[in-house]
């Protein structure tokens, strides 16, 4: 195990990133008939969070549903009668192309009727809405913010011959700086070592992962960190 020693180097400064963190927008443009969460709200995946006005997609989705409707009559009928020997394979047929058909036609039209709303894509907290209800949305217009701070990492950028020293799976110790909780201590394992140096400070990012079930750590907090050396 490794484990971070006071004395084996000048504290490094960090700084505590959340591991999920999503922007969230949609695939379309259209007026929001609905916000349907507010700041701080804690959220489930797959909650819905924001709703556009989706009275055509909905009526597209009633219209599919009864052509599919009566697509599988007709198929279920000329299944019938070749059974009985009465109807023609190429009716049958016909009627069979004309269900898949409708099938495909209502799952397209529940798929644009689902675009006209954001899910959360994981359990987290709602950090910031940037729409309210009627104002318009463009294509790709960031509508709400999402992040899970459960997990956070804690990330440092370091010369070369400090990262050489760390590898993936270590324990890393680190404590916080400033604030009500200065000086308290952490520990977490590092999940990675950037191969790829820093371009303008030539340094190596290196992120820890530190659990944090009670949100006591929050995103932008200022920790310090130093090498990591092999324990007694």
């Amino acid at each position: 195990m490794l484990l971070l020693t006071g004395a084996a180097a000048d504290p490094l400064t960090g700084i505590i990133l959340p591991v999920q963190d999503a922007d969230l927008s949609f695939a379309v443009h259209g007026i929001v008939a609905e916000v349907k969460v507010r700041e701080g709200e804690k959220v489930r995946a797959g909650q819905i969070l924001v709703r556009l006005d989706d009275q055509l997609e909905t009526l597209e989705v009633g219209k599919a549903e009864a052509v599919l409707e009566q697509a599988r009559f007709e198929h279920e009928a000329a299944a019938k009668l070749i059974a009985e020997d009465i109807g023609t394979r190429a009716e049958a047929l016909a009627k069979r192309i004309a269900f898949d058909l409708a099938v495909n036609a209502l799952e397209t039209a529940r798929a644009r009727q689902q675009q006209r709303a954001v899910p959360s894509p994981f359990d987290g907290i709602v950090v910031r809405v940037h729409k309210e209800q009627g104002e318009s949305v463009l294509l790709n217009e960031v509508v709400a913010r999402v992040v899970n701070m459960d997990r956070v990492y804690a990330q440092f950028y370091m010369k070369p011959d400090e990262a050489a020293a760390l590898h993936p799976g270590d324990d890393y110790r680190m404590r916080l700086r400033g604030g009500t909780s200065a000086g308290r201590t952490f520990t977490g394992k590092i999940a990675l070592v950037d191969p790829v140096l820093d371009a303008e400070s030539a340094l190596v990012r290196v992120r820890v992962e530190v659990p944090n079930p009670k949100n006591e750590l929050r995103a932008g907090m200022r920790i310090e960190g130093g090498l990591v050396t092999p324990a007694p």
